[in-house]
């Protein structure tokens, strides 16, 4: 949970705020990036491929977001996950939601 939040916040202009009791992650006041109240999942917005690859190749850490998920909304299990691979997909969630003026700042 610290880990996903770290590297979300740490992204430009990327601020926290609450979203039914869970933390969101916005640019713009788009969000990019949630957790769930207890921190176990993640939830992030990716292209329709990474999505596919994520839940056929951690089926059992990452599922399809019923009626969101056919716009790229993906849960994580944080705890299955690697922190790396879990970084590079928030950083992909951000560049999905983030104005393309505001990429070269990466």
């Amino acid at each position: 949970m610290d880990h996903f939040r770290k590297v979300a916040l740490g992204l430009p202009s990327a601020t926290e705020q609450d979203h039914f009791g869970g933390a969101s992650f916005r640019i713009n006041g788009k969000i990019f990036a949630q957790l769930s109240t207890d921190g176990a999942t993640g939830l992030v917005k990716l292209k329709p491929e990474t999505q596919d690859w994520v839940v056929s190749t951690f089926p059992e850490y990452g599922s399809v977001e019923p009626h969101w998920g056919r716009h790229g909304w993906t849960r994580l299990a944080l705890s299955g996950l690697s922190p790396d691979l879990v970084a590079d997909l928030v950083v992909q969630s951000w560049q999905a939601v983030a104005p393309k003026t505001l990429h070269g700042l990466l």
